[in-house]
């Protein structure tokens, strides 16, 4: 059980923000009655997906949705597919998320306009918009380290995953990375790998 890294990232620029945030990871930690009490309390729910955890994902969004908590999802499938997503959930966020994400709290949380949050799909008037595509940033150094005991069952973690870059040159065409994260190599600083 190894968490992606895009969750306990964008949940330590959000507790930094001032915000409440839970993570749920269901190989680290059961989602009891409790746990789901819990997550239908939220004010926002998202839901990291790649290909082979979208099905579950879906169903959880669809559940949540029913009760009217509001779904964001982001990760490698809705970043592919971005309006297919849209029939379990209210946002997509496509690519890298530690500047979209953020926004789109604070907007939700102040009605702004959701033309102005970077990377985001949605309905309007029925039909999917999209906002505008960001630029990736050049390093995470300026990002807070993912963190990684706000998810709930951390104290299972075996393995303690690092990011050390983003991004590849190449163009293999098996691969997502390029598609993902950019065509430049993006490293990390090693006091920030050291740090983690």
């Amino acid at each position: 059980a190894i968490p992606r890294l895009g969750p306990p990232q964008l949940a330590a620029i959000l507790r930094d923000m001032g915000h409440e945030v839970k993570i749920y990871h269901e190989d680290l930690k059961e989602l009891s009655g409790r746990t789901v009490w819990d997550i239908l309390k939220s004010d926002l729910v998202g839901i990291s997906l790649t290909s082979s955890t979208a099905p579950r994902g879906y169903a959880m969004g669809r559940l949540l949705r029913l009760r009217g908590v509001p779904i964001v999802f982001g990760g490698v499938h809705p970043t592919f597919l971005p309006e297919e997503p849209l029939n379990y959930g209210d946002y997509v966020i496509t690519g890298e998320a530690e500047q979209s994400f953020p926004k789109l709290v604070e907007t939700l949380a102040n009605d702004g306009d959701l033309d102005e949050v970077p990377n985001l799909y949605y309905k309007k008037d029925g039909e999917v918009a999209f906002s505008y595509e960001e630029k990736m940033r050049p390093s995470p150094d300026d990002l807070p380290l993912p963190d990684l005991s706000l998810i709930q069952g951390h104290e299972n973690l075996k393995i303690f995953p690092i990011m050390t870059t983003r991004g590849c040159p190449h163009g293999c065409t098996f691969c997502c990375v390029t598609s993902m994260f950019g065509r430049k190599y993006r490293m990390s600083s090693i006091e920030r790998v050291l740090a983690q």
